[in-house]
């Protein structure tokens, strides 16, 4: 099953795709509005935190589960 392979690269703790997926669902958390993010990090820390969730993000892709990026 071709669908098999991406689903084991983010289902298994041990596969590398996993902690990409759980630290964007706990950034997605963190992040929402209405946690003032925004007005506890400096520009500065904003932008490292957002290039840091960038950059789970496009390893996550990697992976091939693009379909459940935010899913908990």
């Amino acid at each position: 099953d071709a669908g098999a392979l991406p689903a084991l690269l983010t289902s298994s703790p041990a596969a590398p795709g996993h902690w990409h997926k759980k630290a964007l669902s706990l950034a997605s958390v963190v992040a929402n509005d209405g946690n003032a993010l925004h007005e506890t990090f400096s520009m500065e820390e904003m932008e490292r935190f957002l290039s840091l969730m960038a950059g789970s993000h496009v390893s996550l892709m990697r992976c091939g589960d693009r379909g459940f990026l935010f899913d908990g």
